[in-house]
């Protein structure tokens, strides 16, 4: 079969970013990983905790997996333990793969318009949907079957985020509002946050699930996840805050924004640490590697 083409990812190393000083930083350019097809852009990035570093990649991706799932597929997410990867693909729908060996494991249909955003719990138990519909969907990824799905948002739904606890949901998007929900039982949302004037685009959890990170347009909020308290606001961004991304440690949340750059912040102060500015076109998702080594960053310049 025939690989489709490489887009190539931006890694740039974590650890000696936080040592350099302002305006200096690394990039290994020349590691590539096969994500799309090069006429898309990387909008989703993830790693399941198995993978340590891009250096513990498997070291044969598979292409006739990734080339069917993601070439055109923007909205994926790979299960912590691995194992999975559920994409969207035709018609609303989410189809589950085996990531080892390709196989189609199961399409979950229940969403009647296109669907933006895909989270999966730490046990890798439960799926998360949501989108233009103004709902949350709960799938079990083992069975396929919709658990519960949450209605509250009056607008789409940009992006969801599941903590590290598995015990809560947090979903947001056009109404400019975010909502934390309980993952217990019965599902059930348990406030409503607001003070961000525009649609929020993105969201993150710290590691110890403590503090909940937001991003709008030109700002970035920190909230109490536990009491809904907002900790602070972060603005420098000059376009939308498209991702953000806790490292391990919870002490740096890196975000990509539309302007093209990437920010590194200490999250107790809220000061930017550093600004990076390498892609050619708005940075659309940034994640960091488990070991807390690596950043990675995609972009609409098809890097």
């Amino acid at each position: 079969m025939q690989q489709e083409s490489i887009d190539r990812i931006k890694f740039v190393s974590l650890e000696q970013l936080n040592k350099k000083e302002e305006g200096s930083f690394a990039t290994r350019k020349g590691s590539s990983f096969q994500v799309a097809d090069s006429r898309k852009y990387s909008q989703t990035l993830a790693f399941p905790s198995c993978w340590l570093s891009p250096a513990s990649f498997p070291s044969q991706q598979p292409p006739h997996l990734l080339a069917r799932i993601l070439s055109g597929h923007s909205v994926v997410a790979i299960a912590p333990d691995g194992q999975t990867l559920a994409g969207v693909t035709g018609n609303n729908q989410i189809t589950l793969w085996n990531l080892q060996t390709g196989v189609k494991l199961r399409t979950l249909t229940g969403h009647s318009l296109p669907i933006l955003s895909l989270a999966i719990s730490p046990n890798s138990q439960l799926l998360a949907s949501t989108g233009h519909d103004k709902q949350v969907k709960i799938w079990h990824m083992g069975t396929g079957k919709e658990v519960s799905t949450l209605v509250g948002h009056t607008k789409w739904i940009e992006a969801i985020a599941i903590s590290p606890n598995g015990q809560t949901l947090v979903s947001a998007g056009g109404d400019k509002t975010i909502k934390v929900w309980s993952l217990g039982e019965p599902h059930s949302l348990i406030r409503t946050l607001t003070g961000h004037p525009d649609s929020i685009y993105s969201i993150a959890i710290s590691p110890k699930g403590k503090i909940l990170a937001t991003g709008s347009w030109n700002m970035i909020k920190l909230w109490n996840l536990s009491t809904g308290e907002e900790l602070r606001t972060l603005t420098s961004q000059t376009f939308g805050v498209n991702s953000l991304a806790f490292s391990p440690d919870g002490k740096t949340l890196v975000s990509g924004s539309g302007d093209r750059t990437i920010d590194l912040w200490k999250v107790n102060t809220g000061v930017r640490r550093r600004t990076l500015d390498s892609h050619l076109a708005g940075v659309s998702s940034v994640v960091v590697s488990p070991d807390g080594q690596t950043l990675i960053s995609g972009s609409l310049d098809n890097t």
